[in-house]
């Protein structure tokens, strides 16, 4: 495999889910889809390239602290070296309602949210959300930012599936209570990343002017200045985006570093800074690029039954080929 099958592959999953999409216009006469089937028909278009492991039905659920996470994925990118960067993926529809925009990031009073990052915790993973955000005609009075352009190269044609760092959703969900005019919704959108661009590189790997960059030596610098292979561009390009709400955050950045299990993960000694997510973001984010699959996934990629643990935090697994 190489990256170009990986990006062709991820944007035939995005080409299923719009047709998925239009099909259920077609014959529901509105837009109501469902994001399950939505992920069912992403994965399977980006076969074989991409290896969907379901869990059987009576393996998911809550637990007496959690309200389950039902449709959430594990979602891990592989290289043939064995490094590997994973993410723990719920899925959101982009809603109209009436004249506004709704992403329902407050869903349960905010313990959706709240789940997502405690169990992306247990996982070691960042935690992600895939916004649904329907066909372009469903779209067209919205746009993707001050860069958007009504040519066919503009994101937003590539943007009915796009992926947002859940650090970022809950910030954005935080003024969804005062939000009368579904802004939270349109930010969330303008924010997040088509999910094939992740594997584009023809736009190449963006440079991350991080606050803490002058904290920051050795590999972790060249990995945030330098060009990327995969799966560390995947990882870089979710970093990036956490990293630009970051730089608008009024907090000053931190000197102090944490270290972390370096021989489990490719970089163990992370700035500690906080901004207001509540949490160190480049522990957050970057928990999840590893130099080996953890022991539960080459069991499950192997055809075993995934751990009681495992099965009551996701709905399943997907395996991306990132050469």
């Amino acid at each position: 495999m190489t990256v170009l099958d990986l990006h062709s592959s991820l944007v035939r999953g995005r080409r299923a889910v719009e047709a998925y999409i239009t099909e259920c216009r077609d014959q529901l006469g509105e837009y109501t889809w469902d994001e399950e089937h939505a992920t069912v028909r992403l994965t399977h278009a980006a076969h074989p390239v991409a290896k969907y492991i379901p869990f059987t039905r009576n393996q998911e659920g809550g637990t007496p602290t959690s309200s389950g996470t039902g449709a959430d994925w594990l979602w891990w990118w592989l290289s043939s070296s064995g490094e590997c960067f994973g993410m723990l993926v719920q899925a959101k529809n982009l809603k109209r309602v009436g004249r506004r925009w709704d992403v329902d990031l407050n869903y349960a009073k905010r313990r959706q949210i709240i789940d997502l990052l405690n169990a992306s915790d247990l996982l070691k993973v960042p935690a992600v959300y895939a916004l649904y955000c329907g066909d372009l005609a469903y779209r067209l009075d919205l746009t993707c930012g001050a860069g958007h352009t009504a040519g066919a190269l503009d994101r937003c044609h590539r943007s009915a599936v796009c992926v947002l760092p859940a650090l970022i959703a809950s910030q954005l969900a935080t003024f969804t209570a005062l939000d009368s005019q579904g802004q939270a919704a349109i930010d969330a959108y303008q924010y997040a990343f088509p999910l094939e661009d992740l594997a584009d590189n023809s736009q190449g790997t963006p440079f991350v002017d991080d606050l803490n960059l002058h904290h920051i030596d050795g590999e972790l610098l060249e990995f945030l200045t330098q060009p990327q292979g995969m799966p560390r561009d995947i990882a870089k390009k979710i970093f990036g985006m956490v990293s630009r709400m970051r730089s608008g955050q009024f907090a000053l950045a931190v000197s102090e570093h944490q270290r972390v299990g370096e021989n489990v993960v490719v970089f163990g000694d992370l700035p500690a800074d906080r901004g207001h997510f509540g949490v160190p973001y480049f522990d957050h984010v970057l928990r999840g690029l590893r130099r080996q699959p953890p022991d539960y996934l080459v069991a499950v990629a192997n055809g075993e039954d995934p751990a009681p643990w495992l099965s009551r935090l996701v709905a399943g697994i997907v395996l991306f080929d990132a050469v």
